[in-house]
């Protein structure tokens, strides 16, 4: 497939101007991408808050008939929710994840004129084995250097945010993929880290934001759950699972911003590194940047 010359993604950014264009990025394509979103990938983070809210009760009524008989056990039920909550949010991430980068991609090989839902849906269920392999095989590796040697698991943290579009865009198997994106992060590690950086904390800021109401149900359930001479009113339990469930789909939905922000590095990186785009080189002539990018071409 010919790579769409009307793509905004095969660019030399810097720090701020990919901030920019991931804006932009969200602000044109929000009607599509993150509706895909919405409809397929919020009720998975929607039933694993239901299942976090549900632990978090059976946690605190758990607490409090230990004060109350040290020989109660209810902690299973807590861990059996837990363990749920957590398979769902992890199957929520993986597939919020592909259906990011495989949605950057297809924009950026036939644009938004020829995307055909029915047909992104087949991709990505047929790329989610690939990703979770590589997912798999680079959180070992990482693991590993965290374990021997701090440094290269540092450094090797940062090399993964690029391996998952590497992967998508240049069809290239877990290994290979590893070492694309080691020779791409040569360089230019320290930069992507401040990226990193900035994008984590100020996603983080916005679902805390979606998280305070979520706290504050779990701060009243504990209030209650731990004072025996009071009982958990419904309504406070309705309310604490209706904002965990807005907390975990903000957590889930919101990763988008960073598979974005990457996406975008990744192929600033492929032009530093190789200028393969002749468009680009042609657009760039007499310019450092490419803020005259039309907003037509998002």
């Amino acid at each position: 497939m010919e790579t769409n010359t009307a793509s905004p993604f095969p660019y030399v950014r810097d720090f701020g101007q990919i901030i920019s264009v991931t804006i932009e990025f969200i602000r044109h394509h929000f009607s599509s991408l993150y509706k895909l979103l919405f409809i397929f990938i919020a009720p998975l983070a929607a039933i694993a808050g239901i299942f976090t809210s549900y632990a978090m009760t059976d946690y605190f009524s758990w607490i409090q008939e230990i004060a109350e008989n040290p020989d109660a056990g209810k902690i299973w039920s807590f861990f059996t929710m837990m363990l749920f909550s957590y398979g769902l949010l992890i199957v929520a991430t993986v597939f919020c994840m592909i259906f990011t980068i495989e949605y950057c991609i297809l924009i950026h090989k036939q644009g938004i004129e020829h995307f055909n839902v029915r047909q992104f849906i087949v991709r990505c269920l047929r790329s989610a084995p690939r990703y979770i392999l590589l997912g798999i095989v680079s959180a070992l590796l990482n693991a590993l250097a965290y374990l021997f040697f701090i440094v290269p698991g540092i450094y090797f943290s940062i090399v993964i945010l690029i391996m998952f579009p590497i992967m998508a865009n240049e069809q290239l198997g877990v290994w290979e993929t590893i070492k694309r994106g080691t020779t791409l992060i040569q360089g230019h590690w320290w930069n992507t880290l401040g990226l990193a950086l900035v994008v984590y904390i100020a996603v983080a800021v916005i679902i805390g934001v979606f998280s305070l109401p979520m706290y504050l149900g779990m701060g009243l359930n504990a209030f209650f759950s731990l004072d025996s001479s009071n009982e958990v009113p419904s309504y406070i339990t309705i309310l604490s699972i209706f904002f965990t469930m807005i907390s975990v789909v903000a957590q889930v939905i919101l990763n988008s911003v960073y598979h974005i922000v990457f996406t975008f590095k990744y192929f600033s990186l492929v032009e530093i590194k190789e200028g393969s785009s002749l468009f680009t080189a042609i657009n760039q002539i007499g310019s450092s940047h490419d803020s005259s990018m039309p907003e037509e071409t998002y």
